[in-house]
Order: structure tokens, then sequence, then C-alpha cells
């Protein structure tokens, strides 16, 4: 839905409209789609706890906050220092329906969020 943080990364990324279902999923399952083992492998995805440009940054339930009910993502845009604080375009972050450009996380690997990383292949459907 439009103002939605799955919204906006969508149109960063538009590849997950090929691997997500038709719902768009809440947020906090977009990496369990991407790990899947019939849709993730077959688009080339792949899902690390250490973030790069491109990516698309997951905040699982478990980081409770704003994020407990339906998790959170975002489109990184960088990552600074040693690779513990990403930059982001993000949706909705207050429930606002609003976009935000160039908000800063500092992330430790292993939290409770993870990376889909930009996608390898993007060939016909499984």
């Amino acid at each position: 839905e439009e103002g939605e943080c799955t919204w906006w990364v969508a149109q960063e990324r538009p590849d997950v409209l090929r691997w997500l279902p038709p719902s768009n999923a809440d947020a906090h399952t977009w990496d369990d789609w991407a790990i899947n083992e019939d849709w993730g492998a077959f688009y080339g995805l792949h899902v690390g706890h250490y973030p790069t440009a491109g990516d698309i940054a997951v905040w699982e339930t478990s980081c409770g906050g704003p994020y407990a009910t339906n998790g959170h993502v975002a489109y990184v845009t960088g990552v600074r220092g040693n690779g513990n604080i990403i930059v982001v375009n993000e949706a909705n972050l207050d429930n606002d329906g609003q976009v935000y450009y160039g908000s800063e996380y500092e992330i430790r690997p292993y939290t409770c969020m993870r990376f889909i990383h930009k996608p390898t292949v993007f060939e016909g459907e499984p």
C-alpha cells in the first residue's frame, strides 16, 4: 500500500515484485522469502548480517519498538564507518506515510537486522 515501508522499498528495488508474494507480506517476513529455498535461490538472492549499498535492510519484530508488530524494511544507500552505520531511504517510519532520505542507523552484526543483498539472477519464473 502506498506510503508503507514495503511500498517504498519496492520502488527502490523493483526486483522484490518478482519474488515476494502478491500480498507484499509484512516487512519482517521479507528476508524469509528471500532465503526461501525455491524463490531465493532461483532469483539469486542472498541474505546476511553485513550490509552493502543497494541492500534491503530488514528489521525483525524482535527489534522491538515501532517494529514489534510488522517489522520494517528500508533501502540501503550507503555504509559508513567499519560497516557499522547504514544510510537508508525509508517510508512510514513513524506510521506517517512519509518518505525519509538519508536516515542513519548504527548496526551491529547478528542483531535483530538482516540484509537482502542485490540479486544476481533475473530469469523466468520458478
